[in-house]
Parts: C-alpha cells; sequence; structure tokens
C-alpha cells in the first residue's frame, strides 16, 4: 500500500526525491537490493541535498563486495553533511574491511571529534588499533567505550581479548563472570544460538 502510495506521487511529481527514496526504503527491508539501488540512484539524479540515499547505496555496495562505490557513496554523504559521525564510522569500517586500517583510524578519530559520546565510534577505533598492533590505544579505546555504554557486549569481549593478548590477568576472573553473563543473556534473548 504505501509503494502504491508513492507512485501516485511520482505520477505527479515523478522527480519527488523523498517518495524515490521511500519506495528504496521498503526495497531494501524487503532484501530487494537491486530494486532498492534502482530508486536510490534516481534519487541521485534529481536532488543534490540528500544524504540518506548515498548511505543507503553504500550499504548495498558494501553487501556487494563493491568497496570502491560503497566509499565514494560515503564521500558524498560527508561532502553533503561533513559532521556526519555515523557516515564517518561506516566508511571507516569499510576502509577496514579492505584492510586500510590507517584511514579507518582516521575516520573514527574524526567520528570521535564530532561526537565523543559515540560508543561504537571507540569500540570500532579500538578494533583498528588493535589490527594495527598498537594494542594500548586499543585498550584505552575499549575502556573509553564501556565507560560510555556499559551494556556493550562485542567491547567487553574484544577487551577481554585483547588484555589476553598482552598477558594482562589483573582482572581476568571478574572478566570472564561478565562475559559469561553477557552470552547467557544473549542466548536467552536468542541474539545467538
Amino acid at each position: 500500500e504505501a509503494i502504491q502510495c508513492y507512485h501516485r506521487c511520482l505520477n505527479l511529481q515523478p522527480s519527488h526525491p523523498q517518495a524515490l527514496t521511500n519506495i528504496g526504503n521498503i526495497y531494501m527491508e524487503w532484501n530487494m537490493m537491486s530494486a532498492a539501488a534502482q530508486y536510490y540512484n534516481k534519487t541521485v539524479t534529481v536532488t543534490t541535498g540528500l544524504s540518506a540515499p548515498f548511505n543507503n547505496l553504500a550499504i548495498i555496495y558494501k553487501q556487494q563486495g563493491n568497496y570502491a562505490d560503497a566509499i565514494s557513496c560515503y564521500n558524498e554523504v560527508l561532502r553533503i553533511d561533513p559532521l556526519a559521525a555515523d557516515g564517518l564510522v561506516n566508511r571507516g569500517n569499510t576502509y577496514k574491511e579492505i584492510g586500510r586500517v590507517n584511514e579507518a583510524i582516521q575516520d573514527y578519530s574524526s567520528a570521535i571529534a564530532i561526537r565523543p559520546t559515540m560508543a561504537e565510534a571507540h569500540a570500532n577505533l579500538a578494533s583498528a588499533y588493535k589490527d594495527s598492533g598498537h594494542v594500548e590505544a586499543a585498550i584505552k579505546s575499549y575502556n573509553q567505550a564501556l565507560f560510555l555504554r556499559p551494556d556493550f557486549p562485542e567491547a567487553t569481549c574484544n577487551l577481554l581479548h585483547t588484555l589476553q593478548c598482552v598477558c594482562d590477568w589483573d582482572q581476568r576472573d571478574k572478566m570472564f563472570i561478565e562475559v559469561e553473563g553477557i552470552l547467557r543473556r544473549q542466548i536467552k534473548m536468542s541474539v545467538i544460538p
């Protein structure tokens, strides 16, 4: 029904950017990525001020393994909105996935400068530090992520693993109990099998 309404809107105004984007969003929710990409591409040809279609195209491109186009789309998101911390984190994640860890670190650091309370950015920065051998910086960033969001299972587990890598056993027993509690909660909530 929503798609029909948007199509009626497009019959009246064929280049209505929000209608095009929203149809793309519906197809994305239905996991019909090529149809979603079609509508997002139509949107970016009729308007220059919306970052959402570029962000969604980037997600699709990244899922398809098309990292160069994903990064180009994130670049557009950041051109439109230079303070888009989520866009920086997402581009950083893409860089990290293709082994460009230094660029990922730059993006995560920029996101933190824009939004210092973004726990996900701190945790992702920690992971990038760990991957590049900067273990002490990783531990500091994981701790900051957990300070900002104490119930952050990924950061807790990754911090424990990082501490094990450097043979830091000071909080080992306490952290294993905490990780076990996290796992039990996630199993109970069917987050993990």
